[in-house]
């Protein structure tokens, strides 16, 4: 049967117009409409007091977040590269660092979490802080990771954080932008001077580093103007034998060397040598802090804070010459050995076995031949106390004893 078009459209038409019908019909009809009201008028509060809680929650982060001070333009930046992780004193130790930044002028600290994601701590101390800063996370493979239990120095720490921290700078500056990069630790104590002297460094800076190293105080040997050695103990023989809170590098030297990068697998000891290498010869070095001449004033300190626990320890090294250019060095007025080591060779004081010590006992068991045993070492230049407990491969770390008054009185005479 065919199908007329005649017929579907007026078939069409009055479907349309019974539809147009009834809705006439409908109009003016009562109609319960208070529920579908009611449904709607709840879902608008609801938005409403979601909105509210929102620019509530906006006000207090923004009258929490302290603006960076305007940058001087003429000045060159500072960028301050921090690797951090995740423990007890973490959050003390970046408010301390922090507040000796932020009395630093155009400043731009780069933060490196040893995470797999940014943590609200940091983020929250960063946005509080006043500094120009960037925030970074990338994590340590987990089997270049310390175990618990480890000693700091059995593998090389904040390595990857560092590496971005570089990768960050190259793309985000360019190689016209002047500024100077320092390695600055979460840990470590930095005097503001420091930051006056590094902001000028043309290629690499160097500096006296406060207790590190088994010394009061490492620092560049200086002739004339020009490094020709260092003032150090452990691992003399290495190719910048500087550490880490000891050198500074100007921005354009590290762009104009995209490869430069710390080395993941270098040997302890040498993992500032595996940067400094590809970058400078160590006649290079601009010496700093007066030419490295005044000890009484460094502007830097490796002041490592301990691991929180109930229980108080010591580590354990042996003081001893182990380079010619010490051997020529007088000690200095205190009677402090000029070095460290462990092994033969060394010339150290009087060590003292004290187990008690480890405990935070001192002189609780000295009627204990074991917690009372004198080994006397040659040269003798001052008496140590030691835990022989906590040493690694033979060697001992000693303490003076006029640094811990109460233990004074158990160490012998040195006569």
């Amino acid at each position: 049967m065919k199908v007329k078009l005649k017929n579907v459209f007026v078939v069409y038409f009055l479907v349309s117009l019974s539809g147009l019908m009834y809705a006439l019909l409908q109009l003016g009809q009562p109609c319960d409409c208070t529920q579908h009201m009611k449904s709607a008028s709840d879902l608008i509060r609801a938005k409403e007091k979601k909105l509210s809680q929102m620019q509530n929650e906006l006000k207090r982060l923004q009258g929490r977040e302290k603006a960076p001070e305007p940058a001087e333009p003429a000045m060159p930046f500072i960028y301050v590269v921090t690797p951090t992780y995740a423990r007890l004193v973490q959050k003390a130790e970046l408010v301390r660092l922090s507040q000796t930044l932020m009395h630093v002028k155009n400043l731009h600290w780069i933060v490196v979490e040893d995470a797999p994601a940014k943590t609200p701590l940091v983020s929250e101390l960063l946005s509080q802080s006043g500094l120009r800063f960037t925030h970074l996370h990338v994590e340590t493979p987990k089997d270049l990771k310390l175990k618990e239990g480890d000693p700091n120095w059995l593998k090389p720490r904040g390595v990857e954080q560092r590496n971005l921290a570089l990768q960050w700078l190259r793309k985000n500056r360019e190689l016209h932008d002047k500024g100077t990069v320092y390695f600055a630790d979460d840990d470590n104590t930095y005097s503001l001077r420091l930051f006056d002297e590094i902001r000028a460094t043309k290629r690499v800076s160097v500096w006296p580093v406060g207790l590190v190293g088994g010394l009061r105080f490492e620092h560049p040997l200086v002739e004339n103007g020009h490094v020709v050695g260092f003032y150090t103990a452990w691992k003399p023989n290495r190719p910048f034998p500087v550490d880490m809170a000891g050198f500074a590098v100007a921005l354009q030297l590290l762009l104009a060397n995209p490869e430069a990068r710390f080395d993941l697998l270098a040997e302890r000891g040498y993992l500032e040598s595996s940067l400094l290498q590809s970058l400078v010869s160590i006649e290079e070095l601009e010496p700093k802090a007066d030419n490295c001449t005044k000890g009484n004033d460094i502007p830097s300190w490796a002041v490592l804070t301990g691991k929180a626990s109930s229980s108080s320890s010591f580590s354990c090294f042996s003081f001893c010459k182990t380079s010619a250019a010490m051997e020529e060095t007088p000690g200095d007025a205190n009677g402090e050995p000029l070095g460290l080591g462990g092994k033969a060779g060394c010339t150290g004081g009087l060590t003292q076995f004290d187990t008690a010590l480890s405990k935070g006992r001192a002189g609780a068991q000295s009627g204990s031949k074991r917690d009372r045993e004198w080994v006397e070492l040659e040269g003798n230049p001052k008496g140590y106390l030691v835990q022989p407990q906590s040493c690694h491969e033979g060697t001992i770390k000693a303490l003076p004893t006029d640094a811990h008054p109460a233990l004074a009185s158990n160490a012998p005479s040195s006569s």
